[in-house]
Parts: C-alpha cells; structure tokens; sequence
C-alpha cells in the first residue's frame, strides 16, 4: 500500500512540475516581472477567499491543509501586507 501512495505522490509531483513549466511560460508571454506558479495560485485562493471573511476552516480544507494551525500562519502574512498597501497610500 505504501508503494501506491508514493506512485501516487510522485504522480502529483509530475504534474504539478508540468502545470508549473507552463504557468512559466504564459508568465514570460505576459511580460510579467515574475514568474507565476501554482504556489501563487493557492496563495492567491486563500487570500481572496481571507478577503472575502471565508470561513478559515473551509480554507484550511480547500488547500488540504491537515492542521487549521497551518493554515492560520499561511495566511498570518496578509495582515502584514494589508498595511503596507494602505500605509502606501498615505
């Protein structure tokens, strides 16, 4: 059973690498300043989701997080740049 869930996990990563090499590449199309990847793709979920007062539960869950814990210092950043923005329009 253990050898399925590394097929499985390595299967993940795959794909994960291969949805990555083309964010990459729609992200130089772009111009943008930074390359863009499924990392910023969940941060951006969880952010907007924060943003719009979604449950912190129903976040934890939808990124798979197995600790709420995890997810409250995931999203521990926001406050921090949420200020920054404001203190920007100053």
């Amino acid at each position: 059973m253990a050898n399925l869930f590394m097929l499985a996990d390595n299967h993940l990563k795959q794909f994960v690498r291969w949805v990555n090499k083309y964010m990459h590449r729609i992200s130089d199309n772009l111009k943008f300043d930074q390359k863009i990847s499924t990392y910023h793709a969940r941060h951006s979920f969880a952010t907007v989701m924060k943003r719009k007062n979604v449950n912190i539960a129903f976040i934890s869950d939808s990124l798979g997080h197995n600790d709420i814990k995890t997810t409250e210092n995931y999203l521990a950043g926001f406050t921090d740049e949420t200020i920054e923005q404001n203190a920007g329009l100053l």
